[in-house]
């Protein structure tokens, strides 16, 4: 599992990386981040695992959604 945080911590270093997530970041994004991170907390304080998983999963995929609009555009851009 420390392998995997490694990997991890190597990508978000990455200067592509770095500028992709930049981009897919506005004040909207941040606030709703904000609010997925305490739904998060707030299950796992709960002993939710259920309740967290969901919002864990709900938070990743709009941060997946995020980034491939930032993606797509790009691609758009390039055409």
């Amino acid at each position: 599992m420390l392998d995997i945080f490694e990997m991890l911590d190597a990508i978000r270093l990455d200067p592509t990386w770095r500028d992709l997530r930049q981009r897919a970041r506005n004040a909207d994004r941040l606030d709703t981040y904000s609010h997925d991170h305490d739904d998060i907390v707030s299950a796992i304080e709960s002993r939710d695992p259920i309740k967290a998983a969901t919002a864990m999963r709900g938070h990743l995929r709009a941060l997946q959604q995020a980034l491939d609009n930032v993606i797509n555009q790009d691609l758009e851009a390039s055409l």
